[in-house]
C-alpha cells in the first residue's frame, strides 16, 4: 500500500510540475490560476476586446476600463473585465469568469435549421458578448441571438440578392451557439477606404435600396445600415448583413444603430440609407 501511495504521490507532482511550466510559459502565476478559468495563451486569441471611455473634467476622453471575452471549443463562454489598460495574459486569465449558457445561447427550437459541418467559405456570427457588460445576467444577449436566427429564417424563405445568405445554426447543448452565414471577402468600408477600386456607387446602392425595400415588404426594419454593415460581393453586389438589429415594425429594440431608437420602424432605415449615400459621395474619387 506505501508504494502504491508514493507512485500515486508521484504522478501527481509530475503533472503539477508540467502543469506549473505551461502556465508559467503563459504568463500566468499558479497562485492566481483558478481551476474554473480557460487558458488563454495570447489576446488575440480573445473573442471580444473594448476600452471604456469617460469624458474627464476638461472634456477630454479618459480611459476607464477594459472589459473581454473568451469562448472555448466546446462554446463555454467567459467574460472579464479590468481597471488596467495595458493588459497582460495573467490579468486576463485572472479576471475571465464563466458565464451560464443560458444567458448567451438561447435554447434552439425544433423548426430552426441546423448546420453540423463548415468550411472556409462560412463565417460564424455567436453572441454580442461586446454588449455582456451592460447587458450581462438579463438573457437578452441570448434572446437577441434567437430572434436574429427567426429573422434569417424568414429572409431565407424570402431570400433577395442583396440580403445576406443565411445556411443556418450551429447547435451544441442544445443551445444555438452560432449563425452560418454565407463569407463575403470585405465590407463597403474597407473598399472605399482602400479607394473603392471599380466599385458602382449608382449600381451598388440601387441593389442595397431593393433590398432594403424587400425587408420592408416583410413588414421588417434593419435599424443599423452603415458602411460596416455592407458586404461587397465578388461581382460587386452589395449585401446587407448583421441582422442582430432586425425587427417587425414597432417592436422592441435590444440594440440599434442609434442608442436613441427604441423600437423598429422604417424610418430608420431611410435616414440611414440617406447618410450612406452623403458618405459614399464625399469619399468618391474624382474624375480626371
Amino acid at each position: 500500500m506505501l508504494g502504491l501511495a508514493r507512485r500515486a504521490l508521484g504522478f501527481v507532482v509530475l503533472w503539477f510540475n508540467r502543469n506549473i511550466r505551461r502556465l508559467t510559459t503563459a504568463g500566468i502565476t499558479w497562485l492566481t490560476y483558478r481551476v474554473d478559468a480557460p487558458l488563454v495563451k495570447s489576446l488575440e486569441d480573445l473573442r471580444t476586446l473594448c476600452n471604456h471611455n469617460k469624458i474627464d473634467d476638461d472634456g477630454n476622453l479618459e480611459f476607464s476600463y477594459s472589459t473581454f471575452s473568451f469562448v472555448t471549443k466546446e462554446h463555454t463562454v467567459y467574460c472579464g473585465r479590468s481597471l488596467m489598460r495595458k493588459l497582460t495574459l495573467e490579468v486576463v486569465n485572472e479576471s475571465l469568469k464563466p458565464v451560464a449558457d443560458k444567458d448567451v445561447y438561447p435554447e434552439a427550437p425544433s423548426h430552426i435549421t441546423r448546420v453540423t459541418t463548415t468550411d472556409s467559405g462560412f463565417f460564424i456570427k455567436g453572441p454580442a458578448l461586446t454588449f455582456y457588460d451592460e447587458l450581462g445576467g438579463s438573457e437578452k444577449i441570448a434572446q437577441s441571438l434567437l430572434q436574429e436566427a427567426e429573422i434569417l429564417e424568414q429572409i431565407e424563405r424570402n431570400p433577395h440578392p442583396n440580403l445576406v445568405r443565411y445556411h443556418g445554426c450551429q447547435v451544441y447543448r442544445g443551445r444555438i451557439v452560432g449563425l452560418v452565414l454565407e463569407r463575403y471577402p470585405c465590407t463597403l468600408e474597407e473598399r472605399m477606404r482602400n479607394g473603392g477600386g471599380d466599385v458602382d456607387l449608382e449600381l451598388g446602392f440601387d441593389g442595397l435600396k431593393s433590398g432594403v425595400m424587400h425587408l420592408h415588404s416583410l413588414g421588417l426594419a434593419h435599424n443599423d445600415i452603415k458602411a460596416s454593415n455592407i458586404m461587397v460581393g465578388v461581382d460587386n453586389t452589395w449585401i446587407l448583413v448583421d441582422m442582430g438589429c432586425c425587427r417587425l415594425f414597432g417592436e422592441d429594440l435590444i440594440m440599434a444603430g442609434n442608442p436613441q431608437w427604441e423600437t423598429s420602424s422604417q424610418q430608420h432605415d431611410k435616414d440611414a440609407l440617406s447618410e450612406l449615400w452623403i458618405w459614399l459621395t464625399d469619399r468618391k474619387p474624382a474624375k480626371v
